[in-house]
């Protein structure tokens, strides 16, 4: 059984949301510099690859930071998952991720657009006994996270 969620970490909740991300939003988080020449699957990543490998970029460490700050993680548990979610919306935000938890963490299998087929590819490749393993992510892009934090703090 696949399982889908989309993280959302503000001020230490989490829920579910089902909201797709709209083509601005997506063309703004993902400019075309940083996409595949299709404009389907990111170009900077090999799959499969840890969500801890991925890089936090410079310009959102002060954002991080401060959001890090508000949330109320508890355990090293809920570092961990908030520090994935984070790392999920910068790099994918806006996409389909096919996760697999691994002794050595969240290990990312494929990552795309809907409707673009990435992940239903990745997923006929793995074997029949992972399938109940695999999960799909589907992180909100970063800015939608840096829109609702400013609104509740003009609230």
């Amino acid at each position: 059984m696949l399982t889908t969620r989309r993280p959302l970490y503000e001020s230490g909740t989490s829920s579910l949301d089902t909201r797709p991300a709209s083509s601005a939003t997506l063309a703004l988080l993902n400019p075309p510099s940083e996409q595949a020449m299709d404009g389907r699957e990111p170009a900077h990543h090999t799959f499969p690859l840890l969500v801890r490998d991925l890089n936090i970029p410079d310009v959102y460490v002060p954002q991080v930071e401060a959001i890090r700050k508000t949330a109320r993680l508890r355990s090293s548990t809920d570092r961990l998952r908030f520090d994935e979610s984070i790392r999920l919306r910068i790099h994918f935000g806006g996409m389909h991720v096919a996760c697999l938890e691994t002794p050595e963490g969240t290990k990312v299998l494929a990552a795309g657009f809907p409707g673009t087929g990435v992940l239903g590819r990745e997923l006929r490749r793995q074997p029949e006994s992972a399938a109940n393993e695999i999960r799909i992510e589907s992180p909100r892009p970063w800015n939608e996270l840096m829109e609702s934090l400013n609104e509740r703090s003009r609230s």
